[in-house]
Order: structure tokens, then C-alpha cells, then sequence
């Protein structure tokens, strides 16, 4: 009976290339899945956010909460502390989230924000609110209720916030919870700038998507790019 004839060490390395060669490609397509799922669960906190405002703004003659900070009537508190979470607790929205913390925090951000800082680091929220909502902006009278904004389909209410400074884009990193972009018609001039760190080409989380929670409800996917484009109400782009 002739021999069993084992794996020469040749076939042995080339069996193993292949297996790196494979899961090369892999492991691209289980990270993006990951990614996936974490922006689809950061879309729905957007959504649960949207739903309170949307029923504290029924209980207030249809006028939404304040998007900037300093009163009990505003969605959030002053900036993201650290586990903090009397910056949501106290604040307007909190007996209608189903006292959901975790909603108030991008799953997506949150991985990076801890990659930097550490995982027993915790923000109070990273969304933020667009300031032409409930406040006013650049000198312009806020939309302060439901019936008084126009084109509701276009126009940001609530969205991540950027993590860093981006040239060209933003001078302020997240987040004191309320968004306000610059002058329109004024390249030179930006202030804030829409989250960049879902879905980011090539990794780089400086130049990625925003979900974006419109006036009407629905959810969607935007670049960075389109900060002034989004947050602006059309009336108040000359």
C-alpha cells in the first residue's frame, strides 16, 4: 500500500496566500456591513428625536423647542459633556425619548470618539440642530413653527455634527447641539459643518456623510459638502 503524500511546504504557502488573498477581500465587504448597520441605527435615533420634537411641538402650539441653549425649552444643554447626562436630562425633550439615552448618540461617532479619547469616554449627545429652527441665524427671524416652514422636504433639522475642523468648511468642531452654517453667498465664511464620518471614501473621516433628519421626517444620507446647501432655508440663501 504506498503511502499518505502530506502537503509539500510550497502547497502549503500557497494554500495560505490564497486564504490571505481571500480574506483581503473579505474583510473590506464585513467592515462595510458593520458601517452599514451603524448608519442605518444612527438614521433611526434621528427619527425617534424627530417623532419628540415633533409631539413637544404639538404640546407647545406647534412651536418646536429652541435649537440654541439656554432655557429649559431647549432640546439640549450647553455643550457635550462627558457623561453628562443631565445635558439631555433637563432638558425640553427628555420626558418624550422614552428615557432613551443612547438616542441621542451616533453609533458611528461614537467608536471614533472613543478610538481617540478612550472606551470609558462618553458624550452626552453628538447631534445637533439646525439654528434657523427655533432661534434664528445670522440675523434672520427663526422658523419657530411647524406651519411657517417652507420646503420642509429640503431643509436639515437634525443631523451629526463635525467631529474636527475642516478647511474650506468648518472653524468649530461638535457640538454645542445647535448648527448654524455661514453666510451663503460668502465662501470665506463657515462656521459649522455637517458630521463627515459615515460611509467615509477611503477612510477618511474628514470627507464622508452626514445623516440628515429633514423638517418632514424622512432620513437620508449627505457629503459635507452640502452643509450651507442644507441647512439654509432657500428664502435665506440671498
Amino acid at each position: 500500500m504506498q503511502g499518505h503524500k502530506g502537503f509539500s511546504l510550497v502547497e502549503l504557502m500557497v494554500v495560505i496566500s490564497i486564504i490571505v488573498i481571500l480574506i483581503s477581500f473579505i474583510l473590506p465587504v464585513v467592515n462595510g456591513a458593520g458601517q452599514t448597520v451603524q448608519t442605518v441605527q444612527c438614521a433611526v435615533k434621528l427619527k425617534q428625536i424627530h417623532q419628540a420634537m415633533t409631539i413637544w411641538a404639538l404640546d407647545h402650539k406647534k412651536k418646536y423647542p429652541a435649537s440654541r441653549q439656554g432655557s429649559a425649552d431647549s432640546w439640549v444643554g450647553w455643550g457635550w459633556d462627558d457623561q453628562s447626562k443631565s445635558k439631555v436630562t433637563d432638558y425640553a425633550l427628555w420626558n418624550y425619548m422614552n428615557n432613551d439615552f443612547d438616542a441621542y448618540i451616533c453609533p458611528t461617532f461614537l467608536d471614533i470618539y472613543q478610538e481617540v479619547y478612550g472606551a470609558d469616554r462618553q458624550p452626552s449627545f453628538t447631534y445637533s440642530m439646525n439654528e434657523y429652527i427655533g432661534n434664528g441665524w445670522l440675523g434672520k427671524a427663526p422658523l419657530n413653527y411647524m406651519e411657517t416652514i417652507p420646503n420642509p422636504d429640503s431643509l436639515h433639522m437634525l443631523g451629526d455634527e463635525n467631529f474636527w475642523k475642516i478647511p474650506s468648511l468648518s472653524n468649530y468642531i461638535i457640538n454645542n447641539g445647535a448648527m448654524g452654517v455661514g453666510r451663503y453667498n460668502d465662501p470665506n465664511h463657515h462656521i459649522d459643518c455637517l458630521g463627515a464620518f459615515h460611509n467615509t471614501p477611503g477612510g477618511d473621516i474628514s470627507n464622508g456623510y452626514s445623516n440628515i433628519c429633514f423638517v418632514d421626517g424622512h432620513v437620508s444620507l449627505h457629503h459635507v459638502s452640502e452643509s450651507k446647501e442644507l441647512v439654509t432655508p432657500k428664502h435665506f440663501k440671498n
